[in-house]
C-alpha cells in the first residue's frame, strides 16, 4: 500500500473505502459474507479468516490493489505535468497515461484538458488521438457470446469470473504498446478506450494494409494539436491506389517464377511433393503470403544482450493451438490464385502471425515462436533460417537453425530455449557396416534427446532452400546450403514499400514493485492455508536472500546457456542449520503475476506441497520471489518455497 505523509490514517481509509465501493468490490464482498452466513445455522460459527481467504481465492484483493495502483499513478502523473519545465518528457507521460484519462477511468476536468494541450503545443510534437468507441460485426464469436450469458446468468454477483472468454485489443505502432481493458467476447465488444499515440512525421505506407474484416471496430482519429497545414483526399488516395498497383504486379511476378521453381522441384525427385514445403502461409487477415515475408529483422537494443537472451525471451512466450501433425505438403491446400493446387500453398488449418502480431499478444503458434526467434538472430548477424520438418511426438514442427561458416548448423528450439549443436553422419559412413568412432558417436547421442527428426527446407528473410537430398533424417542430411544439388534455392526480394523497422522496447513496468507485492500475497495464501489445517505459520528472515542469489543464478543460466556456475546456496541453508533440523526447498518458474494461480500451481507440485503443510517442531518457512523482466515487459517470474524444521515421525 502506498502511504502519503500528508494524508491522516482516517482520509486513506476513506479513500480506501472510496475505491472498494467504485469498482464494486465491496458490493461483491458482501454478497459473498451473505452467501457464507446462509450456508451456516449459526452465524458466529463464521470464522473472519475463512471470508479473507475467499476474498484471495476470488482475485478481489488484486483487482483491488491494481485499481488502487492506476489511480495513483495517473495522479502522480498529472502533478509532474504541472511542476515540469521539460516539454518533450511531459509530452511522453501524457502518451502513457492519456488512455486511462480518456477512457472514463478518470474524469477530466477542464484544466487538466487546458494542461494536457498546453503541453502537447509547447513539446512541438504531433499525436494521433485514438478513441475505440466500439465494436460490431465479430462474429467469430457469437457462440462466446452465448456461454459469457450462460456463466453471468449463474454468476450473479459484480466479480470477474475466469470461465468468461474475454477480447483484448492491442495497438501496435512503430515503438508505442497500447492494450485496451478486456471486454467480454460478444459479436458487439463494449470497447471504450482512448489512445495518444506520437506519430512523428505521418505516412500512410508506415503499416500494412487489412484486408479481411474480422470485425467492425468504431474509431475515432484526430490530430493534437490541430495543424496548419492538410494533405489533400485527392493527393493522399493518389499515393495509396499507386502502391497499391505497383504491389499487384510484384505479386504476379513472383506467382510465375514460384510456378517456375515447384515444377523443377517436383521433377527431381517423385515423392518431392509429399515434404512438408511451405512457400506460402495465411497471416493472421486470412491473407496468404510467402513465407519469407514473415521474417524480418528487429531492431536491437540492450535490452537483449545475447542470441541466448533472446531464445529464452521467446521459450517465455505462451504457446498457442494444436499442432499440425499432417507431414505432407499438398494434402489439405486452398488453391491460391494463379497457383495450381500443392505449389507450396497454404494448409486452411493454420495461421501464422507476422512478428507484430507475436510481439504484441505475447504469444503464438510453434511457427510464429520460430519466425520471431530466426528475426532476432538475424539482428545479431547470425546466419539463422525458420526449419521446417518433423519431430518425435509432435508431428510437423518449427525450429531454428543458425548455420556456422563451415554451414555446421545450431539447432534452436524457440519453445524451450534449448539449443544444440547439431551433427549429421559423415558422407563415408552413410550406408557403411563399419563401425562410428567413439567421438562421433557421441556427438550423434546428443541428437536423439531433441528429438528432431525430419527436415524438408529452410528459409530466412531474402531466400528458401528446399531438401533435395534423398533423404530428409535430419541425422543424414548434409547441411551445404550452397550446394545445389543438395539444397534448391528460391531467392526472395520484398520489394514491398518499407516499413518502419519492428523495435523491441525495454521493460516499463515497476518489476520490482510487483514483485515485493507478489511475494506478500504468497505469503499470505501459504499462512492462510496452512490455518485451514489448523497450522501456524513462522517466517524466517535469515535465508530470502541467498535464496534470491540461487533464482538469479537459475536465470542466469537458462539466459545465457552456461551451465557451470556455482550454486553456494545449499552450503548458506545448511551452514545456517541448527542441529536436529531438516531442510526443504523447492524452485518455480512461471509467466503469471497472479499470485493465486501460482499458489495453485504449488500446490499441484508434491515436494512444495510437502513444504507448505509440513508438520513438525520449531517450524519456520522462507518464501522469495525475483521477477527478471525481459523486452515488452515478459517477465520470467521465479519463487522458492523452503523450510526449516524439527521432525516428529
Amino acid at each position: 500500500m502506498i502511504e502519503s505523509p500528508n494524508e491522516t490514517d482516517e482520509t486513506l481509509r476513506k479513500k480506501m473505502r472510496q475505491q472498494l465501493e467504485k469498482s464494486g468490490i465491496s458490493t461483491a464482498v458482501r454478497k459473498m459474507v451473505r452467501k457464507i452466513c446462509d450456508s451456516r445455522d449459526d452465524v458466529d460459527e463464521v470464522n473472519p479468516d475463512e471470508v479473507i481467504t475467499e476474498v484471495y481465492r476470488r482475485g478481489l484483493m488484486n483487482t483491488f490493489m491494481e485499481n488502487l495502483d492506476k489511480e495513483v499513478a495517473n495522479k502522480e502523473t498529472l502533478g509532474q505535468l504541472k511542476n515540469s519545465d521539460d516539454s518533450d518528457h511531459d509530452s511522453d507521460i501524457l502518451a502513457e497515461r492519456w488512455k486511462d484519462w480518456g477512457s472514463g477511468k478518470h474524469d477530466e476536468s477542464s484544466s487538466d484538458n487546458d494542461l494536457i494541450q498546453k503541453t502537447l503545443r509547447k513539446s512541438g510534437k504531433y499525436y494521433l488521438k485514438m478513441e475505440i468507441r466500439g465494436g460490431k460485426a465479430f462474429l467469430d464469436h457469437l457462440l462466446d457470446e452465448s456461454r459469457s450469458d450462460d456463466v453471468a446468468s449463474e454468476n450473479s454477483m459484480n466479480v470477474k469470473s475466469e470461465f468468461r472468454a474475454k477480447l483484448v485489443l492491442h495497438v501496435f505502432y512503430k515503438s508505442h504498446r497500447f492494450t485496451a481493458k478486456p471486454v467480454e467476447c460478444r459479436c458487439d465488444p463494449d470497447f471504450k478506450d482512448v489512445f495518444l499515440i506520437d506519430i512523428g512525421r505521418f505516412d500512410h505506407r508506415d503499416g500494412p494494409e487489412h484486408t479481411v474484416c474480422v470485425g467492425i471496430l468504431q474509431v475515432s482519429l484526430s490530430l493534437v494539436p490541430v495543424p496548419h497545414e492538410r494533405i489533400s483526399e485527392s493527393t493522399y488516395l493518389d499515393k495509396v491506389n499507386h502502391a497499391g498497383a505497383s504491389h499487384e504486379d510484384r505479386e504476379r511476378s513472383f506467382i510465375a517464377m514460384v510456378k517456375r521453381w515447384w515444377k523443377e522441384y517436383i521433377e527431381i525427385r517423385a515423392d518431392h511433393q509429399l515434404r512438408l514445403i511451405r512457400l506460402f502461409a495465411y497471416d493472421e487477415k486470412m491473407v496468404a503470403r510467402p513465407v519469407m515475408s514473415f521474417v524480418k529483422q528487429i531492431q536491437l537494443d540492450d535490452s537483449l544482450a545475447t542470441p541466448f537472451h533472446a531464445g529464452w525471451f521467446v521459450s517465455l512466450l505462451p504457446l498457442n493451438g494444436n499442432q499440425n501433425t499432417n507431414c505432407s505438403g499438398t494434402i489439405g491446400y486452398k488453391v491460391l490464385p494463379g497457383i495450381q493446387n500443392g505449389i507450396g500453398g497454404c494448409l486452411l488449418s493454420e495461421r501464422w502471425q507476422t512478428v507484430e502480431t507475436t510481439v504484441i499478444s505475447k504469444s503464438g503458434t510453434v511457427e510464429d515462436h520460430a519466425v520471431l526467434l530466426t528475426s532476432l538472430m538475424l539482428s545479431f548477424g547470425l546466419d539463422a533460417y525458420v526449419a521446417l520438418g518433423t519431430k518425435r511426438g509432435k508431428g510437423s514442427w518449427a525450429w531454428t537453425v543458425t548455420l556456422s561458416e563451415n554451414q555446421e548448423p545450431t539447432f534452436w528450439e524457440s519453445t524451450t530455449g534449448d539449443y544444440y549443436d547439431h551433427y549429421s553422419y559423415p558422407e563415408g559412413y552413410i550406408g557403411a557396416t563399419r563401425e562410428l568412432p567413439q567421438e562421433i558417436e557421441e556427438k550423434l547421442a546428443k541428437n536423439k534427446v531433441y528429438n528432431f527428426l525430419t527436415i524438408s527446407c529452410i528459409f530466412n528473410d531474402k531466400e528458401l532452400y528446399a531438401n533435395i537430398q534423398p533423404t530428409i533424417s535430419v541425422d543424414f542430411v548434409d547441411w551445404d546450403i550452397g550446394n545445389t544439388s543438395k539444397w534448391k534455392p528460391l531467392k526472395y526480394i520484398d520489394k514491398t514499400t518499407t516499413y518502419s523497422p519492428l523495435c523491441l522496447i525495454p521493460p516499463s513496468l515497476n518489476w520490482d514493485f510487483i514483485g515485493k507485492k507478489l511475494e506478500f500475497q504468497l505469503k499470505n495464501l501459504l499462512t492462510f492455508a496452512r490455518k485451514e489445517q489448523s497450522l501456524g505459520t513462522k517466517w524466517d528472515d535469515f535465508l530470502p536472500p541467498f535464496m534470491g542469489q540461487h533464482l538469479s543464478r537459475e536465470e542466469l543460466e537458462v539466459s545465457t546457456g552456461g551451465k557451470e556456475f556455482k550454486d553456494h546456496f545449499k552450503t548458506v541453508a545448511l551452514k545456517s542449520l541448527p542441529p536436529g533440523y531438516d531442510f526443504r526447498a523447492h524452485t518455480f518458474n512461471s509467466q503469471t503475476v497472479e499470485a493465486y494461480r501460482l499458489f495453485e500451481s504449488a500446490l499441484r507440485e508434491p515436494l512444495a506441497e510437502g513444504i507448505i503443510f509440513v508438520r513438525g517442531e520449531d517450524v519456520k518457512h522462507s518464501l522469495k520471489v525475483k521477477i527478471f523482466p525481459y523486452p515488452e515487459d515478459v517477465p520470467s517470474i521465479r519463487f522458492m518455497l523452503a523450510c526449516r524444521y524439527i521432525s516428529t515421525s
